[in-house]
């Protein structure tokens, strides 16, 4: 993955996750995002084994995360350009109509990743459910540097649900948010 130095986040990520890529180009094809959800873990194995750019993703250290984001990805393939987790949470209520909105947020916000990796499925069948579609690929490099001491992307979540509050709602559920 990307590494430590020089590298706090403060955006959207320009560049395409591999695996998320490659899961992309899969959507097409039922029987493979049938196994994927199904059997994420030898699936992705499987292509590692002709895809070799895949294979640095797919280490033991990781791979709890890269398997559960592509099997949550089977489930929801709709794909953002833009925004993260924060931005598309927000967009399930664009002006905080539930009090529970917020809260919920937080609670997310705070989780450690093994929490948040048990808690992702549930949010992203709400996505689905809204037809809000994530952007796997900011989602993948999230959760990889979701326990990084500074804590950078919690707080790039924050910017994406709170400034929805003062730019107003998201643009056409991409959780996007307009500045």
């Amino acid at each position: 993955l990307l590494g430590d130095t020089d590298f706090d986040m403060t955006t959207t990520v320009q560049t395409e996750h591999p695996v998320t890529r490659f899961l992309e180009m899969q959507t097409g094809d039922r029987a493979k995002m049938s196994k994927l959800r199904t059997d994420t873990r030898a699936a992705l194995y499987e292509a590692a084994s002709r895809r070799p750019d895949l294979e640095p993703y797919l280490k033991p250290w990781n791979e709890h995360i890269t398997t559960t984001v592509a099997a949550l990805f089977a489930k929801h393939p709709k794909s953002a350009e833009s925004g993260n987790m924060g931005a598309h949470m927000r967009a399930l209520d664009p002006n905080l109509a539930r009090k529970s909105t917020k809260a919920h947020f937080d609670r997310l916000r705070r989780m450690r990743l093994d929490a948040l990796l048990q808690q992702l499925p549930h949010e992203i069948a709400r996505l689905k459910s809204a037809a809000i579609a994530v952007n796997w690929h900011q989602l993948m490099y999230d959760i990889h540097y979701w326990d990084h001491p500074k804590h950078f992307v919690q707080r790039q979540w924050m910017r994406g649900f709170f400034l929805s509050v003062q730019s107003g709602p998201t643009s056409e559920s991409t959780g996007e948010c307009r500045i």
